[in-house]
């Protein structure tokens, strides 16, 4: 695995220290976590944009009952 260093401001530092043991995660687990949930929800959204640029999806629209 490849190390990288990341500058936090202490405010960030302190959520995710809070979070990775509310989840029984190290600081570095938690932190490799987040940047793979970022990573996954960029690449679903940049491939839903493509694929309704490119007109390859079809729509769904959703109407009020009254209309």
């Amino acid at each position: 695995m490849t190390e990288i260093k990341l500058s936090l401001t202490p405010d960030l530092l302190d959520r995710l220290t809070v979070i990775a043991e509310e989840k029984e995660l190290s600081v570095d687990e938690c932190a490799h976590q987040a940047l793979l949930d970022y990573i996954e929800s960029w690449e679903d959204f940049s491939r839903t944009v493509d694929a309704l640029e490119s007109g390859e999806e079809e729509r769904t629209v959703l109407r009020a009952v009254n209309e």
